[in-house]
């Protein structure tokens, strides 16, 4: 996102957080004939693009970051 590292900060995780994510469309395909259009690797690069030319979409919700729980 062009922010050097030294800028960069461990914030913790947040209430509710999950460790580990995993995705297996296998059942999606079968079940509903579906496939996805991108692979892994070029939906994250579409979704890094789009939260950096969107940026004043997404940080109106950076406040929720100091809420306490």
């Amino acid at each position: 996102m062009g922010y050097r590292a030294d800028r960069m900060q461990f914030i913790g995780n947040r209430p509710g957080q999950v460790v580990r994510h995993t995705g297996d469309c296998s059942k999606i395909k079968r079940v509903l004939g579906w496939s996805p259009e991108l692979d892994w690797q070029q939906g994250l690069r579409r979704t890094i693009a789009w939260y950096r030319d969107n940026r004043d979409l997404w940080s109106r919700q950076l406040f929720m970051r100091q809420i306490r729980s």
